[in-house]
């Protein structure tokens, strides 16, 4: 069957209707935690006894028009500018086939995708780079193309005659055969079934079968039979626009197999058997949640980081345009050496002869530079004059010993660019600057000719057990002691309701703020980057998103979670 035959046509009209409401909704960036487990409770569907036991992937949505869910989605998907011309695309796109006006009363609540399974070395992720890619959790892409997977989409209760008929006329599909006693169509490609009012559709003929015998079997047969699946998806919230289950060992093993780096990589990580990952997307009233929980990741999960309770944010103006909370990156550095050193036998012959060198370079000792990032850590972007202040606040054990550091460190950079080929007479000297309260610091101011005159002078200081770095002498007063802190401003306060206590990262976003400043860095040629068409229709679909808050949890169950305000 060809792009444009029925089944393809019927699984485009499914994923669309997903697709919609994230596009209308924007870029919707994924940030960093827990949250309130009294709203814990997803369960599958009927959709879910139709994907066999054993898929290492399992995606279920809501196709419920009239729920909660679509209801406040589309609520907020109305408060974008972009929502009408999406919405007339669905009816008016010639790829559809289908228009929305056909497809919409024949929906039933759910419908689910499923990757039954992953061949070895999927999408090209083994290699020399596999160390590297695990060891950040990265994920391979999975297609059709790769692997067999199968759509799901409940049908309206009575309306199986309808679609069965409506597919059969919308293309050239003809009906191929039974299989289990359920009639088949399509082609030797793409083939699909309609069975007790669900609409099947599957890349391959195999895996359209598996899916019909997975069905008829029921139990344990099925992902809707499978303990480990439901248990993962019982700690999203209960209320889900999107939920969905990945075996992240199964995956991580099939992109490592049969190459001895990926597979030498895996084993360093100590993923447990039972590793898994489950995500949710759901609206609400004011914006939508994004939500991630791990499980069984072992160290690989956190990837060195910890779990602290946020006391630099007091050192975050309340305007501040963003925030970004972590802490112990000395620790996170030495997880990824260690994953590398692990897997990469060459990797670990040049960091064995390179490493002990460089605090003979730096001019301290090892433990001394570790010692400056062992703490919590804040970067903060905050409005300055005429350019953002950005500053990074790195809490100390011992203020005393980060200035002598400092100090060394301070004195090794002449020569340490001097050895650069005609770097050495563009360093700036530096110079003892005073930054008001009792406290000097050191600043490089840098030449006018580039680029940002007036604005570029790096400066850093030590306030009591803080460790300041700043693009400039304001960025380092705005971040010492604001007259009020981001945690007192109350769009801060109403987006992070459900930050922990104790988290690994923190992650905030004034989304307008941040559009005035992106504004007020005009390109070269001195031009509004918003002046043309295409970025004025930019900006006046990011108009309703006001803010980004993120955060993510360490320990035996990592998590990650972020909220998107929109208004």
């Amino acid at each position: 069957m060809s792009s444009e035959k029925s089944p393809r046509v019927a699984a485009r009209a499914t994923a669309a209707i997903a697709g919609s409401a994230v596009l209308a909704l924007g870029a919707v960036a994924a940030g960093c935690g827990g949250a309130d487990k009294s709203k814990s409770g997803a369960t599958v569907g009927k959709v879910a006894t139709f994907i066999p036991a054993g898929s290492p992937v399992y995606a279920e949505f809501s196709t419920d028009l009239s729920g909660p869910q679509w209801t406040q989605l589309t609520a907020l998907a109305k408060k974008f500018p972009g929502y009408p011309e999406l919405v007339s695309k669905l009816d008016e796109d010639p790829k559809m086939r289908l228009g929305w006006t056909v497809i919409k009363p024949l929906l039933g609540k759910r419908a689910a995708l499923g990757v039954t399974s992953i061949p070895a070395g999927v999408s090209g992720q083994a290699g020399a780079g596999a160390a590297s890619s695990l060891a950040n959790g990265s994920l391979p892409n999975i297609s059709s193309d790769d692997a067999p997977v199968v759509v799901v989409a409940e049908i309206a209760s009575g309306k199986g005659k309808d679609v069965r008929a409506l597919v059969l006329a919308s293309g050239d599909a003809k009906v191929l055969g039974t299989h289990g006693g359920v009639e088949y169509f399509g082609d030797k490609g793409t083939q699909g079934a309609v069975v007790d009012d669900v609409l099947l559709i599957a890349n391959t003929q195999d895996g359209l079968f598996k899916s019909i015998d997975a069905h008829a079997a029921g139990g344990d047969r099925t992902i809707a039979g499978t303990g480990r699946v439901k248990d993962a998806l019982a700690r999203l919230p209960a209320d889900v626009f999107l939920q969905a289950y990945v075996d992240y060992n199964a995956v991580l093993k099939a992109s490592a197999a049969g190459n001895p780096a990926g597979a030498a990589a895996l084993n360093a990580l100590s993923i447990g058997p039972d590793a898994s990952l489950a995500v949710s997307l759901s609206a609400e009233l004011d914006g939508v949640r994004l939500k991630g929980i791990g499980s069984g990741l072992g160290a690989a999960g956190s990837a060195g980081a910890t779990d602290f309770t946020p006391k630099l944010i007091a050192n975050a103006p309340a305007d501040s345009i963003a925030y970004v909370g972590f802490s112990n990156l000395a620790g996170q550095t030495k997880y990824a050496l260690d994953a590398v050193l692990k897997s990469d036998a060459n990797a670990q012959r040049q960091l064995a002869s390179a490493l002990p060198q460089i605090p003979a370079l730096l001019g301290v000792s090892a433990a001394d530079l570790a010692a400056l990032a062992t703490k919590e850590h804040a970067l903060v972007v905050s409005k300055g004059r005429g350019f953002p202040n950005v500053a990074l606040v790195l809490e100390q054990a011992d203020g005393a010993r980060a200035g002598r550091t400092i100090d060394a460190l301070r004195a090794k950079v002449p020569s340490l660019a001097g050895a650069i080929p005609g770097a050495g007479a563009n360093v700036p000297a530096f110079e003892k600057v005073d930054l008001g309260g009792g406290l000097s610091g050191w600043q490089a101011p840098i030449p006018d000719d580039n680029g940002f005159p007036g604005t570029l002078a790096p400066t850093e200081a030590i306030d009591g057990s803080n460790l300041i770095i700043g693009l400039n002498p304001d960025s380092v007063k705005a971040v010492r002691k604001p007259v009020a802190s981001l945690s007192s401003n109350i769009e801060y306060a109403a987006a992070a309701r459900q930050v922990p206590d104790s988290v690994a990262s923190l992650f905030w976003v004034n989304v307008p703020e941040a559009l005035k400043a992106v504004q007020g860095l005009q390109t070269p040629g001195g031009k509004d980057p918003f002046g043309t068409p295409e970025g004025k229709k930019l900006k006046a679909n990011l108009a309703p998103v006001k803010s980004m808050v993120g955060w993510s949890t360490a320990g035996g169950e990592q998590t990650v979670e972020a909220f998107v305000t929109i208004k």
